[in-house]
């Protein structure tokens, strides 16, 4: 028997509201579900700079509070059956480990999907090490896991994922807008990435250090979690590389959008980690051309061959900044046109949904749904 115009009602798991990549694509997800279709969320952690933009897209949002610390799960499954028994979902869809864990010792008696946002090695401690290891052991559980790109599903067999070699890929997806020019190139490269070890933050400040040399007029602005003054690690190290004056360190941005258009391009420095970054999708969305570390797929990101650098090569970063810096006009309408070109082709938002709705309705048993 198979589920024709089925309403649905979908719980996704995440584990804060910051910017994000699972956060983002969340909020694309909402935006073009069927109308008739419900989209709740569950945030592990208290309210974040996206709050608002879930709330103005999701049916509901709720928070369970815990902070980063917290290393007992039994408030979250609490929360989570809660609202599964209140809202009368039909699906679970969980995001990030944390939320992974949370989703499949909860026993919840409906399908639980999960999104693989990461190509491995990302964990940075012992707790986040072990919550990547029970979540592959558990992941049997799942109805299904989804990988975002192909190192994403990569990371699946690598860490012995039940049915890993039945994986599939869906791309993530951003929303297009119409294609605008600009009628003079802004001097500012843009970084979306948290404060974390994999986002290589070191040869970021160092590459464009050696920007300033011939480009001294340009800025470097940063934005993501605990990117702001207030850490000391980050200021000591914009001081080390003398970038401070060219540098605006804004902390996590609730406004992309403005951040995106006024850039002439964003740099993705990751060292290692990275899947297929919802940041560079939006990014290309917005006709933004991509700077990036040929780490996962972030290659596919790209449009130029001169924009795509080795990891942890600070040579390789500064070259591909300053390529886009001297850029002849001509050279970047190009350049520029080709990164909206891809995006339509490769990473709609409402192609992304329509592949994750099919996948959420092969998953619901039609007699359950029947029955609520």
């Amino acid at each position: 028997m198979k589920v024709r115009n089925i309403i649905l009602k979908i719980l996704h798991i995440v584990n804060d509201a910051n910017t994000g990549g699972a956060q983002t694509l969340i909020e694309s997800l909402a935006t073009e579900t069927e109308p008739a279709d419900e989209t709740h969320v569950l945030v592990l952690m208290g309210e974040g700079v996206l709050s608002s933009r879930l709330k103005s897209v999701a049916t509901s949002v709720s928070y369970v509070g815990i902070s980063r610390r917290t290393k007992n799960p039994l408030r979250p499954v609490r929360k989570l059956r809660e609202i599964v028994h209140q809202r009368g979902i039909d699906l679970v869809h969980s995001h990030l480990l944390q939320s992974d864990l949370v989703a499949l010792i909860s026993n919840l008696h409906i399908p639980v999907v999960s999104t693989l946002h990461t190509s491995g090695s990302h964990e940075s401690g012992t707790t986040s090490k072990i919550v990547s290891y029970l979540v592959a052991r558990l992941s049997r559980r799942f109805d299904e896991v989804i990988a975002c790109s192909k190192s994403a599903q990569n990371y699946a067999v690598k860490m012995r994922y039940a049915s890993s070699d039945r994986v599939p890929i869906i791309p993530n997806g951003s929303k297009i807008p119409e294609f605008h020019d600009f009628s003079v190139m802004p001097q500012k490269f843009v970084s979306l990435s948290r404060w974390h070890p994999m986002k290589d933050h070191r040869t970021l400040f160092a590459a464009f250090q050696l920007v300033l040399e011939s480009n001294p007029r340009w800025r470097l602005v940063c934005a993501g979690n605990d990117i702001n003054s207030d850490n000391s690690e980050l200021m000591d190290l914009a001081s080390e590389f003398g970038i401070g004056l060219n540098t605006d360190l804004l902390g996590p941005v609730e406004d992309v959008d403005t951040l995106l258009r006024g850039a002439a391009a964003l740099v993705i420095s990751s060292s290692h980690g990275e899947a297929l970054p919802m940041a560079g999708i939006e990014a290309l969305a917005r006709a933004v051309p991509v700077i990036t570390t040929d780490v996962g797929d972030c290659r596919s990101l790209t449009v130029n061959a001169h924009t795509l650098t080795r990891p942890r090569s600070v040579e390789d970063l500064a070259s591909a900044m300053n390529f886009i810096a001297s850029a002849s006009s001509e050279e970047y309408a190009e350049i520029r046109r080709k990164s909206w070109d891809l995006a339509s082709a490769s990473f709609s938002a409402a192609d992304t949904a329509k592949l994750y709705r099919r996948v959420y309705k092969s998953k619901i048993r039609p007699e359950e749904k029947a029955s609520k």
